[in-house]
């Protein structure tokens, strides 16, 4: 089921920190959207294919119109069941932020910085007093606000929702500069020593039967797949949004394309959202 969420707060409370992590989460994301548009969008949002996007749009001081009367949000919330996360921090943390990114607060044409944050509170009080989620960021890095919004967002979430890529490598032609787990299978029976086998690539049945089919592989590949489902799902509720575990042997062409293809076949099976790549198969 899709979902509508609007992220409002105050100026350097972590807004685009906030709207990053949904976007990675698969939403369809909008940054500092006009509210006269808002019921516009979310009624579009109700039908054809947007229905199936879930919508994060970060509505805020930036816009003169908003925040408009309090009841009008409400009769958004319960209209298109949209939820409001509301972003704060301290006055300390939000000038100390001011100045080190040497941006202008939004209110801040004709006021100090003090007198705008003032300003933008008292604006954003009703904002805030109906929202569903109120996070105080003056303590949190970026990653631990994504962590909150996991958080809060896990009960809606699939073991799929975190893209898994799968990609074979060979040493020789380097590391795979993208990778977050790299395993070495260099260790399992090389088919670049059969000269039957030596042309072909891991995904032949013959040369995966090759190199799988010893005691030394079923035995890497049963505690390999039992380590990564318990593992998946704490990254995934860590917040990360993708991870690429690479493998890797010494041409990339045989030992490391066999044991991708096999654990892309049992990951398939418990999440949704894997690519798989062989970087080097192609390559002599």
């Amino acid at each position: 089921m899709s979902k509508k969420i609007i992220i409002s707060g105050l100026a350097g409370a972590g807004s685009n920190t906030a709207l990053d992590a949904l976007e990675d989460r698969g939403y369809f994301a909008i940054d500092n959207f006009p509210f006269f548009l808002l019921d516009k969008l979310l009624a579009e949002s109700e039908s054809g294919s947007f229905a199936e996007n879930s919508l994060a749009i970060v509505v805020d001081c930036r816009d003169p119109e908003f925040p408009p009367p309090a009841h009008r949000l409400m009769e958004y919330k319960e209209k298109y069941s949209m939820e409001i996360i509301f972003l704060e921090a301290d006055e300390i943390s939000l000038i100390k932020r001011f100045s080190e990114h040497r941006r202008r607060h939004p209110l801040g044409q004709k006021n100090s910085l003090q007198d705008a944050i003032a300003q933008e509170k008292r604006r954003l009080a009703p904002v805030k007093d109906i929202a569903d989620l109120v996070i105080n960021t003056s303590n949190l890095s970026p990653l631990q606000l994504q962590r909150r919004l996991a958080d809060y967002l896990k009960g809606d979430c699939l073991p799929g929702d975190l893209k898994i890529n799968l990609v074979s490598f060979g040493y020789k032609h380097g590391i795979p500069p993208e990778a977050d787990i790299i395993w070495d299978v260099r260790f399992l029976p090389n088919p670049h020593y059969q000269e039957r086998l030596r042309s072909y690539t891991g995904q032949q049945p013959e040369v995966a039967e090759y190199v799988l089919g010893n005691e030394s592989a079923a035995y890497f590949l049963d505690r390999l797949e039992s380590l990564l489902m318990d593992l998946l799902p704490r990254y995934q509720q860590s917040g990360k949004a993708q991870l690429t575990i690479a493998l890797g042997c010494t041409g990339g062409r045989h030992r490391s394309v066999a044991v991708t293809e096999e654990l892309h076949s049992f990951l398939s099976r418990h999440f949704n959202n894997l690519t798989i790549a062989h970087r080097d198969m192609d390559r002599e």
